[in-house]
């Protein structure tokens, strides 16, 4: 009797073990790269500045879009058209540029507001870092939108000044649901939100934070109530960030930081937030605080 189609059978069932198993591998490599990207980003920079033609008699804003760790394309695309008409309707000049060359001391003291869209992972070199921290505290301004605010930029003194929180994570299970945004009382006098819409029902990819940016010396804009949602960002082998903020769960903030400001809102992960008109108004108002 031949034993040789069961050995053909045994040979077949070693290749499909091995694609198998090889399959496995890729995956987990891929899944590896791409967590890796997500925390850490893979940096790369430049330092050639740009000619840029500055107005005279005008507000001018910097939106800067540059991604260097998970890439917000839908999000960061819906926010351009949107500045444009702000910047349109309130006589503003918008320059758009997403290379770090533009963070030099000379053309930074040239804007009155930056604006950091979805930008994510480590984008600037040293010096980039130092004139960007100098621009501030001398009276610059900044706007950090959704990823400007995630754990992918390890910078201290971005994080502690211009964002006030640690990121700790987003819910995976769910990971874009429902919310309803309540404007806080704000007592500053200099700070008026009589044009702010009361409440902002949104879906988005709600952030987590380790502490409330009030520690940090910030003050609450919006907040919702985080045990509406499912905060949970537990999968696979992770399972410590299963919690959430509580009742109250902070999403817009602000603070006066040596002579600037710094305004951090944590929605925009895409092109929903973008359509929301009363959200919308909120980065107009925030805008025309953040120039004055």
């Amino acid at each position: 009797m031949s034993h040789r189609p069961r050995k053909k059978k045994r040979k077949w069932l070693k290749r499909i073990a091995v694609i198998l198993a090889s399959l496995i591998i890729l995956l987990a490599a891929a899944f590896a790269v791409f967590m890796y990207k997500v925390k850490n980003g893979f940096p790369y920079f430049e330092e050639e500045a740009p000619t840029v033609e500055f107005p005279e008699n005008q507000k001018r804003i910097l939106l800067f879009s540059k991604a260097n760790a998970f890439v917000h394309s839908e999000g960061i695309e819906a926010a351009k058209p949107v500045f444009e008409r702000i910047a349109e309707q309130n006589n503003w000049f918008l320059y758009q540029f997403d290379e770090g060359g533009i963070f030099n001391e000379k053309q930074l003291k040239e804007f009155d507001l930056v604006i950091w869209n979805n930008v994510s992972g480590k984008v600037l070199t040293n010096q980039q870092r130092s004139d960007f921290q100098h621009y501030i505290e001398n009276g610059g301004s900044f706007m950090g939108l959704h990823a400007a605010g995630d754990g992918s930029h390890h910078w201290d003194w971005y994080t502690q000044n211009l964002i006030g929180a640690d990121f700790s994570h987003h819910p995976i299970e769910n990971h874009i649901q429902e919310a309803t945004l309540q404007l806080q009382n704000i007592t500053d006098s200099t700070f008026v939100t009589q044009n702010f819409p009361k409440s902002i029902s949104h879906d988005d990819e709600w952030y987590v934070f380790n502490e409330t940016p009030e520690k940090a010396g910030f003050t609450i804009l919006y907040q919702m109530d985080g045990e509406a949602i499912d905060p949970s960002g537990n999968m696979l082998w992770i399972k410590n960030k299963g919690f959430g903020m509580g009742p109250e769960h902070p999403n817009m903030w602000f603070k006066e930081i040596g002579q600037g400001k710094t305004f951090y809102s944590a929605l925009g992960h895409d092109s929903g937030a973008y359509g929301n008109e009363d959200y919308v108004r909120v980065l107009e108002e925030m805008m025309k605080w953040l120039v004055q």
